[in-house]
């Protein structure tokens, strides 16, 4: 998959948001994005596929290849390399990544839906125990 100019500098505003710290939460994503979770998305599995940041419960975590790639310029300096190169050499997505079949990592809506599973299974297991105890206490 090609990038343009704008996600190279969508991927770099990700990147450069993290500042000081090693992590960004998802209530802190989504205010980056204005709660554009397909945007989200897209570029957190960009930036998961090109292994400068993991997704980890509700944490993004900047890997430590990633500051000296923003120091190099970023997607941006990528694009516009390619760009001088000619059509014969545009940034892909996989050049971090070439291959298609690659699994993709979790996104933020998997996340959710995989949190959302856990609750359930807990909530689940709670009202068995309960019942359980219930049948025990009768006998």
């Amino acid at each position: 998959m090609k990038i343009n100019a704008y996600e190279a500098r969508m991927l770099d505003a990700v990147l450069e948001s993290f500042g000081d710290q090693h992590t960004l939460t998802l209530v802190q994503l989504s205010q980056i994005f204005d709660g554009d979770d397909a945007l989200a998305d897209a570029i957190i599995s960009l930036l998961v596929q090109s292994a400068l940041v993991t997704l980890n419960d509700d944490l993004l975590i900047r890997q430590p290849q990633a500051v000296p790639f923003l120091d190099k310029g970023g997607f941006l300096a990528q694009y516009e390399r390619a760009e001088q190169a000619g059509p014969s050499e545009q940034v892909t997505a996989t050049q971090i990544d070439e291959r298609e079949d690659t699994i993709r990592l979790p996104t933020l809506k998997n996340h959710r839906l995989k949190t959302n599973q856990q609750i359930l299974l807990v909530v689940c297991l709670a009202l068995l125990a309960v019942i359980v105890y219930l049948l025990f206490k009768k006998h």
